[in-house]
């Protein structure tokens, strides 16, 4: 009886750890999914207004099109609406994707620590004193006499 409690106990404890697996794949599966929503409606709506502005380019007439006019204005809207969209897909990510929030804090932490070790090692020398730029910035040094 002890041993199949014993087992028992084991398959059990086997189980939980393999649905803690699934929910979390699921879990991360979902957070990819909804990130990969969120970008392709920014996408569209970001978009969707270059087309319009080309098919007013051909419909309006050529006076209409200069500066002060509903087009000129529309057209640099375009232009911010691309640019808000290339700009927001890191937010993007950052809101609906914890793995890539912890991916790349997890970067983070790794060259905040390794830029505490390289200005440790270096003493007194400040960090761009490396390389060719040391060699020139202690060429301009002895040129101007300091």
């Amino acid at each position: 009886m002890a041993a199949m409690t014993y087992r028992l106990i084991v398959s059990l404890r086997q189980f939980y750890k393999r649905r803690e697996q699934v929910t979390k794949k699921a879990q991360a599966e979902n957070d990819m999914t909804k990130t990969l929503v969120a970008v392709v409606l920014m996408f569209m709506s970001c978009q969707l207004l270059n087309p319009i502005r080309r098919f007013l380019l051909a419909v309006l007439p050529g006076n209409s099109l200069g500066c002060g006019s509903f087009f000129f204005y529309y057209s640099a809207l375009t232009s911010a609406a691309l640019a808000v969209d290339a700009s927001s897909h890191f937010f993007v990510y950052s809101l609906c994707n914890k793995q890539f929030v912890e991916k790349l804090s997890q970067k983070w932490r790794r060259l905040i620590r390794r830029s505490n070790v390289t200005s440790a090692t270096a003493g007194s020398q400040p960090l761009y004193t490396t390389g060719v730029v040391a060699r020139s910035v202690q060429g301009m040094r002895t040129e101007t006499g300091h």
